[in-house]
């Protein structure tokens, strides 16, 4: 398969996709030989989020291609006005292709600053639950859950009497939901936006 990024601005949305305006598509398909016409298989968002854009790659010496992005937009200027510097990168992912979709993971020479691992199973919440096992701001967070039998499953990050980030996800719908409205930011923009996920009843794993 043959892959391009690209990263569109002034994009109009179409469903859940592509609601930041200048955002980001990957194409995945088959290039003849002879013309270089490149065949779609799927067009999609790369990513989701109101900050990433400009999406540039690299190869390792062991054959991995790795992407970074930039972790900032034209509409949604976070950085704040008394601040030495103007935007960040993204962490490094790791890209494959399965089938003709896009697969990303954190660079895998991130674990090299990994410490103080938690693990948690088999944990029934009814209700509301604080997790109390691990706290901070830095984290690497894999959560499995079974929402078959709820509306609504939400978590909330970072949260304090006043601010929350809110991820929450609806099971009979198939809608996850990553919500920073609530989180202190110091402008009005957009915060909050939604993807459909698959459909596996209820089950879903988040990274």
């Amino acid at each position: 398969k043959r892959v391009l990024l690209t990263s569109p601005q002034d994009m109009i949305k179409e469903g859940y996709d592509f609601h930041s305006g200048n955002g980001t598509i990957v194409i995945v398909g088959n290039q003849e030989s002879i013309t270089g016409k490149l065949e779609r298989d799927t067009v999609a968002a790369i990513d989701y989020g109101t900050d990433f854009y400009a999406t540039q790659t690299l190869l390792t010496e062991d054959g991995r291609r790795i992407m970074l992005g930039w972790m900032q937009n034209w509409d949604c200027y976070m950085t704040p006005e008394t601040s030495s510097w103007s935007g960040m990168m993204t962490y490094p992912r790791e890209l494959h292709v399965k089938g003709s979709h896009l697969i990303q993971s954190p660079a895998r020479e991130l674990e090299a600053y990994y410490a103080d691992t938690v693990l948690l199973e088999h944990t029934h919440i009814q209700y509301k639950q604080s997790l109390t096992a691990f706290s901070g701001r830095l984290l690497d967070f894999t959560l499995d859950i079974d929402a078959s039998s709820c509306e609504e499953f939400c978590l909330n990050m970072a949260e304090n009497e006043r601010f929350a980030t809110t991820v929450s996800y609806c099971p009979q719908e198939h809608l996850l939901t990553f919500d920073r409205s609530e989180s202190g930011m110091i402008r009005d923009c957009i915060t909050s936006r939604t993807l459909r996920t698959a459909d596996r009843n209820g089950k879903l794993s988040l990274r």
